[in-house]
């Protein structure tokens, strides 16, 4: 790998965790040739191999620090995200955001998958957060989701606490009163059905979002004619 100027014959040294890695017995530096054991910078000519190295991984990455990996030892591969910000929660068996601590309902999610990206939740560097209805995704994968959505992916529940739905609606309100409809859409009503309480109701059409007229929400879905 020339970006870290090391190298050696296992040809999926880099980026992901795999267990030949962990074999690793000895690199060679592609500046001055020496060999030696794995470590984060050369014993002959003192070039750094990477910012990032786990010498319980022989993991070297040049983006460790920017996305704060570190090793855990309970899942024995490294992390992204900080040490300061993860805990590794024994019944779940995966590294977690402390934000999710006292919220989520513990499941064995080593062997499970992330609904968005389909990768192994234990195999990926990336931690978990688990939503209000109980499912869980990667935190990269629910902060990108999230951005246009406000629905569970697999359920499609409100995926957040009341406090948090509150803040939420009423900025679709504000947004609403904002955007104002023109004269051949005024009266167009659509058939919905919420999400949350699974009640069918018609509402006023707004290109923002269509209101539950059953529980106020705003996670509801338009019935196909």
């Amino acid at each position: 790998m020339e970006d870290t100027q090391v190298s050696t014959d296992d040809q999926t040294f880099g980026c992901k965790h795999y267990k030949r890695k962990h074999n690793i017995e000895a690199v060679k530096c592609l500046e001055c040739e020496h060999v030696q054991k794995p470590d984060q910078t050369c014993e002959n000519c003192g070039i750094e191999f990477a910012k990032y190295f786990c010498p319980k991984c022989n993991l070297f990455d040049e983006e460790g620090e920017t996305v704060g990996l570190f090793h855990c030892d309970d899942c024995g591969i490294c992390r992204q995200g900080g040490r300061e910000n993860a805990y590794h929660c024994k019944e779940c068996d995966i590294c977690m955001y402390l934000s999710m601590k006292d919220l989520h309902q513990c499941a064995n999610y080593r062997d499970t998958q992330c609904p968005i990206c389909f990768e192994n939740f234990y195999g990926v560097r990336d931690g978990s957060c688990r939503l209000e209805c109980g499912h869980v995704l990667h935190s990269e994968c629910y902060d990108e989701y999230f951005k246009n959505s406000i629905s569970c992916p697999i359920c499609k529940k409100f995926p957040y606490p009341d406090s948090i739905k509150e803040l939420i609606y009423s900025s679709i309100e504000q947004q609403i009163e904002d955007t104002a409809m023109g004269e051949e859409l005024s009266n167009r009503k659509d058939d919905i059905i919420c999400n949350d309480c699974n009640q069918y109701s018609s509402a006023s059409f707004n290109i923002i979002a269509l209101k539950c007229l059953h529980c106020g929400g705003y996670n509801t879905s338009r019935v196909k004619s």
